[in-house]
């Protein structure tokens, strides 16, 4: 889910300075004009459908300015390389996801008050099954995600090298959540590079090649 408590704050924020406004517009209408004793005002009293017509105004930009910044905002999301390195080679959990048709790591977005580690943990259980440990920080990666109304938004995902937890957990293929992920495979960094659908994921893998290649 996309954090929102940026946009909330800044919502809040927005309409309280749009209020403001609003007073101090209908403020320096009603005003006596300094110098002139004969007039009595700057302008004429808002009339109730006037200052309604106002509000409406000013509802409906500020609702425009946030949809613009929904559509527009960074996406922070996190996930895990989740590894098993009790074979010869090592192998690496890729997720088949039906929506996209596509072979990735396990990933998705935070959610409002979630560290990136939680987030990460939360997304591979739920995707996967697996309860997880994190072994350490592996890389960011930065990309332009397109939305459903087709705004080209910027996307980082924070990802996690990992390891199933328990003596049995890389024994069978986990079930996969069955919502977002249809399929799982644990595969050697060979058959991943065949599968994986991104470059971005690829570079990711070729990454996490040369490091298991340093710990043997």
């Amino acid at each position: 889910m996309r954090n929102k408590d940026g946009t909330r704050a800044l919502q809040r924020t927005v309409a309280t300075w749009a209020e403001s406004v609003g007073e101090w517009v209908l403020m320096e209408r009603t005003r006596p004009a300094q110098g002139h004793p004969v007039a009595t005002a700057r302008g004429t009293v808002l009339s109730a459908s006037e200052r309604l017509a106002t509000g409406c105004l000013l509802l409906a930009t500020c609702y425009c300015t946030f949809e613009f910044m929904a559509d527009h905002e960074q996406i922070v999301a996190a996930g895990g390389l989740v590894i098993d390195d009790s074979t010869k080679p090592p192998r690496v959990l890729l997720v088949h996801r039906q929506r996209y048709d596509d072979w990735s790591f396990p990933k998705g977005k935070a959610m409002p008050g979630e560290s990136l580690e939680q987030t990460a943990l939360r997304e591979v259980r739920e995707e996967t099954g697996l309860q997880c440990r994190i072994v350490s920080e592996f890389a960011n990666v930065q990309y332009e995600y397109r939305s459903p109304k087709g705004h080209a938004r910027p996307k980082i995902v924070h990802y996690y090298l990992m390891r199933a937890e328990g003596t049995d957990a890389v024994g069978d293929t986990p079930d996969p959540d069955g919502v977002e992920v249809d399929k799982l495979e644990w595969l050697t960094p060979v058959q991943a590079a065949e599968r994986l659908s991104y470059e971005y994921d690829r570079n990711l893998l070729r990454q996490l090649d040369a490091k298991l290649d340093t710990q043997q």
